[in-house]
């Protein structure tokens, strides 16, 4: 019995890319703390990447003449006990603590994202066995495991983004994985297997785009968790070995003149926690942007 192609209902077509973008940014508007952590990580990235060319003094070199030094017009964030500018060690420092978390959300995102849809479109099987190992992966205690395979590694940044890059893995690979499920027990991924459509090109144009809006929305939550957990373990002392500068090894070096000279961990401190507040608020201006249930 054919069907009468009048009876089948006409699909809308996407709106043009210059509609999206117009959509995305109206929705950004109405929320001015997404709008402001937006401001915040595009300041990190700025100064981050401007950093070598501010004109600051060197962040390694000693002048033990001006040790402990108030914040003033010479030094806008003091001086440390080595007599080392705070400011320029602060800027260094975001260096390498934004560029750790980039590192680590790319280690983690991209092989956790193509496991968590091979797990989903895969056979009951198959997809049991992947989840039982990142079940066992999550069952450790995060920062413990991330201090364990840091320790095994040795001391320095890539020991760090290895480290963290396994403990977020099993998370991107779960929440990837039930983003996938939920695509494909959709009406239309159903009627297109119905219809005839190969696997594979439901994956690629259907499934993993679909899937991509959700888990990157994700991510960019994930991005604050990381540059705290990167701080946390240069704190404990296995990220960059002095002198290169971190937040987290600028804090280790600062608690012993805390009640002298507040300012050297003062700084370092608002500098990762104001980073951490824009980045939280950063990933809500991106779930606005991406969700479509909000673009009402």
């Amino acid at each position: 019995m054919r069907t009468s192609t009048s009876s089948i209902p006409a699909v809308a077509p996407p709106p043009p890319r210059g509609e999206r973008a117009g959509q995305m940014w109206q929705q950004l508007r109405r929320n001015r703390l997404s709008l402001a952590g937006s401001a915040i990580v595009l300041s990190l990235v700025v100064v981050a990447l401007a950093g070598p060319h501010l004109g600051l003094p060197s962040p390694v070199r000693l002048n033990i003449p001006q040790r402990f030094f108030p914040p003033g017009a010479g030094h806008w964030f003091g001086t440390d006990q080595l007599g080392r500018d705070v400011l320029s060690r602060v800027v260094h420092g975001a260096r390498v603590s934004l560029m750790a978390s980039l590192l680590t959300m790319l280690g983690a995102g991209l092989p956790g994202v193509l496991l968590g849809i091979v797990a989903g479109v895969s056979s009951p099987r198959i997809s049991g066995a992947i989840m039982r190992v990142m079940d066992l992966m999550m069952s450790f205690p995060p920062l413990l495991l991330a201090v364990a395979v840091a320790a095994a590694l040795g001391s320095g940044t890539r020991s760090i983004i290895i480290a963290l890059s396994v403990v977020y893995f099993p998370r991107i690979v779960r929440v990837t994985r039930g983003v996938a499920l939920s695509v494909i027990a959709q009406e239309y991924i159903v009627a297109a297997e119905a219809l005839g459509s190969p696997r594979w090109r439901l994956i690629l144009r259907t499934i993993m785009p679909n899937c991509l809006s959700v888990v990157v929305v994700q991510l960019s939550l994930y991005f604050a968790e990381v540059l705290l957990a990167e701080a946390s373990l240069s704190f404990l002392g296995l990220g960059e070995p002095p002198p290169t500068p971190t937040w987290g090894n600028i804090l280790q070096d600062s608690q012993k003149y805390i009640r002298n000279a507040p300012w050297i961990s003062i700084f370092p401190g608002c500098a990762i926690a104001v980073s951490v507040l824009g980045l939280n608020l950063f990933g809500d201006a991106v779930r606005d942007a991406m969700d479509p249930r909000l673009r009402t």
